[in-house]
């Protein structure tokens, strides 16, 4: 069975997938069959100018992996990492960044491996330590517009565990204004103000 990518463009997942592919229509389901990818750059244009008012885009090809290629040698590559962290009673690291609930994650600066950056970027944006990581997870893929351009990030995700008991301290110039050790209620809660690629992570 062909392997089945799926990219967030704009907050709206994009799957490239084989033309056998199991589809799951939701309401507002976009059903596209594309071998060329000539489709590829109507759906980055029409996603990034907010004009998609689709709640999923599937782009059936023979060829699904040619078809992330073509999107990858569209874009500018940035690879990221960051942490799903737990602490001893189960809860859960979120921070609040730019109005949304998210995820510690940030850019691998150069030499850094995934495992060292995403430790590195929840120290950071949190204030804590004493983190071991104990799973590795799916990576997600999203695109933004940055100075005209197209990017493409890749983002590492590791399950962590944190010993550290310590008081929170958001990083502040990093636009993040709170970090929570969060219960699975308030998780729930915060599951209605995030990014679709954070849902995936945290619900698995």
């Amino acid at each position: 069975m062909q392997q089945m990518y799926k990219v967030f463009i704009n907050n709206c997942p994009l799957f490239l997938a084989g033309i056998d592919a199991s589809v799951n229509e939701i309401p507002g389901t976009l059903l596209l069959r594309d071998d060329s990818g000539k489709t590829l750059d109507d759906i980055l244009q029409l996603a990034h100018e907010g004009g998609s008012f689709f709640s999923q885009i599937y782009l059936l090809s023979e060829h699904p992996k040619k078809l992330f290629e073509l999107l990858q040698s569209k874009c500018k590559l940035i690879d990221a990492a960051g942490g799903l962290v737990k602490n001893s009673r189960g809860e859960l690291l979120m921070i609040f960044r730019n109005g949304k609930w998210d995820l510690p994650k940030g850019k691998l600066e150069k030499g850094e491996t995934p495992e060292v950056a995403g430790v590195r970027e929840v120290e950071e944006e949190c204030g804590i330590g004493e983190l071991t990581i104990t799973k590795t997870l799916a990576p997600t893929f999203h695109t933004y517009i940055l100075k005209e351009r197209i990017v493409l990030k890749k983002t590492f995700w590791f399950e962590m565990f944190c010993a550290d008991k310590r008081e929170l301290i958001p990083q502040t110039e990093e636009g993040i204004t709170e970090v929570k050790w969060m219960t699975q209620k308030d998780v729930d809660r915060a599951m209605n103000n995030t990014f679709l690629s954070i849902k995936d992570v945290v619900r698995g």
